[in-house]
């Protein structure tokens, strides 16, 4: 059971690459069933810039190394497998660039991961600013939520973790009443710089 000889070095990375898409699949696919059951309170008015410009990054060599196993042959499981998950992983980055932060009734949503409100040591409110959707001039108001960092966290982002949610400015009175009933049964700090 060989990937593409030459190009790819025997087939290793060929076995590597595609077990780690898989897996990552598998895992955005539970996060995705995992969320969809959640009720949503709101949901931020633009999505993640970052992961669609990995997926185009991802799209070119993507094209090129299923290029080179579809050229060597379909002729194992694994380079077949290879030509199922690769297209998946372009769609996964695309579908977490224009999947929007959420708040629900367990807690936040984000690109990066789910917190419940246990884990929300305290939030803010920033400033209002206006942007510019499809010429559309939109109002919103910054909402930012500080997370307690789990010792992964820590090692990765360091001790300050925040998601920032750009939410609606006609929203921020419901959601501010939604936070108040919810966040004050778990002692959270509210730091409120425009009101």
């Amino acid at each position: 059971m060989e990937g593409v000889k030459g190009v790819m070095g025997e087939g290793k990375l060929t076995y590597v690459l595609t077990a780690m898409i898989c897996i990552l699949i598998i895992f955005e696919l539970v996060k995705y069933l995992r969320r969809k059951k959640e009720p949503l309170i709101a949901a931020s008015v633009t999505g993640n810039k970052a992961y669609l410009i990995n997926a185009l990054i991802f799209i070119p060599l993507a094209f090129f190394y299923l290029r080179n196993i579809v050229s060597a042959g379909l002729n194992n499981y694994l380079n077949i497998l290879a030509v199922i998950t690769y297209p998946l992983m372009v769609f996964i980055l695309i579908y977490r660039g224009v999947e929007k932060n959420a708040i629900t009734l367990k807690g936040i949503n984000t690109s990066i991961g789910s917190y419940e409100w246990k884990r929300i040591t305290r939030y803010e409110w920033g400033f209002d600013e206006d942007i510019n959707i499809k010429n559309i001039n939109i109002r919103y108001s910054t909402l930012i939520f500080h997370i307690k960092p789990s010792k992964l966290d820590i090692f990765f982002y360091g001790d300050n973790r925040r998601v920032v949610f750009k939410l609606y400015k006609e929203d921020r009175e419901r959601i501010q009443d939604f936070l108040n009933k919810v966040l004050t049964k778990t002692n959270i700090n509210i730091m409120n710089n425009n009101e």
